[in-house]
């Protein structure tokens, strides 16, 4: 029994990873946990960024960090 339950598990899965993969959605957004979708182009980056060096971490999260802080104040007064 533990077997057909973990092979029903295993199709289950399958079919919703290859779902989020047809649409292009994340799998929280398919089960509805969330409401955001990513924008593709930023996962990309993200995905690179992840790639790199500690330290450049640190100084692109700063930057974007700082970049974030003027937007919102920007958005906040405007």
């Amino acid at each position: 029994m533990f077997t057909l339950g973990h092979e029903r598990y295993a199709r289950a899965s399958w079919v919703a990873i290859t779902l989020a993969d047809i649409f292009n959605i994340s799998l929280d957004y398919l089960v509805g946990k969330t409401e955001l979708l990513i924008d593709e182009d930023i996962s990309n980056r993200v995905i690179t960024i992840q790639k790199f060096p500690e330290e450049d971490h640190k100084h692109i999260l700063y930057a974007l960090d700082a970049i974030t802080r003027d937007t919102k104040a920007r958005l906040a007064y405007s």
